[in-house]
């Protein structure tokens, strides 16, 4: 039989762990999207200033067309290597700060 996942806690975990795995998750995932928004912001902005059409951006990637559009809308997992695609196109260093 399946087990729901908010069971699954409750039944190994404390009140305080349930909290504390709840507000890492929450948190890890406001990154990410801070992430890729950025990403997206720096792509859009660089193509908007440049005229450069969807297909300019894909192309400057060497990126597949749902992948570019992933970037775009800011909904992409991005690998260092995307980065550095990105980086070549853009002119801009990606720059990871672990505070």
């Amino acid at each position: 039989m399946a087990i729901n996942f908010n069971d699954y806690l409750k039944e190994n975990y404390s009140d305080s762990d349930i909290s504390t795995i709840r507000n890492k998750a929450k948190e890890k995932g406001k990154m990410l999207i801070d992430l890729q928004n950025s990403v997206s912001h720096t792509i859009s902005e660089f193509a908007k200033n440049n005229n450069h059409t969807f297909t300019d951006i894909m192309n400057g990637l060497h990126t597949s067309k749902s992948q570019t559009s992933r970037i775009i809308k800011g909904e992409s997992n991005f690998t260092l290597e995307t980065l550095l695609k990105i980086y070549e196109y853009t002119g801009k260093k990606p720059r990871i700060i672990f505070e």
